[in-house]
């Protein structure tokens, strides 16, 4: 199949499995090499391996679907664009947007995107590259919208010296009981829920280690880890140093599990600064754009 056949061919839009693995992972790849090469930027998911993993552990997760757009001929098919969204709670999030450069320009984003429409609650966000001016299109014509710009930063290394603890502050590992703290929390800092998402990520089956920031029997900050996959809440802009300056028990080997922060940092330039000056290194600039309710961060 090629693309100047696309228009003789049906577009069949359909949930994808297991068994699209392979070919899921080598669409993702493409897409994201292509337009990483042609903007001079890196590749959010740089080698066909690391798609696989990535796509091994989106299926794994009940709360994330996955749709593909499959190209159907006379004697063969293939995945030409794929999705994938979460929805742990009341905000879904748009996880994964790939079509195969090959087939690019026929529409294949569109029907992905209506795809979305399709399952749409009540709010949906995204993050794209700020310099990938051909996906904002795509979501703003699907009707995202800009909301927030995020300095994306990164390091391999600690961040010392560590910000000592104050008298009546813990610094210790998430447990499950802490839950319902840390999901008011963040619905005081960021004004929704993240509580299911919370609950699943520190199920046993998912191996993953939460802290928290107790102060005065309060907890005032918590992470799920600095990087792609997790997320940190915390009260003041101090408490995230805290754990910033801790990456060695959030995350282990930084060579192996390095630091990756989305930053508002229209919103937090005291923590750009600091960030600056630890010598994390500003790796690129994207946008999160949402469709439907959104409420920004009001302290922390």
């Amino acid at each position: 199949l090629t693309s100047t056949a696309v228009m003789d061919q049906d577009l069949i839009v359909r949930p994808g499995t297991i068994e699209d693995e392979s070919d899921i992972a080598r669409t993702i790849h493409l897409a994201f090499t292509e337009v990483a090469t042609r903007h001079g930027a890196p590749a959010e998911f740089g080698t066909l391996e690391i798609c696989e993993r990535v796509v091994k552990l989106e299926f794994k997760i009940e709360s994330i679907k996955c749709f593909v757009v499959e190209v159907k001929g006379e004697l063969s098919s293939k995945i030409v664009g794929v999705v994938f969204v979460s929805h742990y709670d009341e905000v879904q999030g748009v996880e994964i947007v790939a079509v195969d450069p090959a087939f690019q320009g026929h529409g294949i984003g569109k029907v992905l995107m209506g795809q979305l429409d399709k399952i749409f609650n009540k709010s949906m966000s995204l993050v794209q590259d700020a310099f990938n001016v051909v996906s904002f299109s795509l979501y703003a014509t699907a009707g995202f919208e800009l909301k927030e710009t995020l300095t994306v930063l990164t390091t391999h290394h600690a961040l010392e010296p560590e910000v000592p603890l104050d008298q009546g502050e813990v610094f210790r590992l998430m447990v499950e009981d802490d839950v319902p703290a840390c999901d008011n929390l963040h619905k005081r800092v960021n004004g929704v829920s993240r509580q299911n998402e919370l609950r699943m990520l520190l199920h046993p089956e998912n191996a993953e280690k939460g802290h928290v920031l107790v102060r005065n029997n309060e907890i005032v900050g918590y992470s799920m880890g600095i990087t792609y996959w997790g997320h940190t809440c915390c009260a003041s802009t101090r408490d995230f140093t805290i754990f910033a300056t801790r990456l060695d028990k959030i995350h282990g080997d930084l060579a192996k599990k390095p630091v990756v922060l989305y930053l508002p940092a229209r919103r937090y330039p005291t923590l750009l600064t600091w960030c600056l000056e630890k010598k994390m290194k500003m790796k690129k600039q994207t946008t999160l754009m949402v469709k439907g309710a959104y409420t920004p961060p009001t302290e922390g």
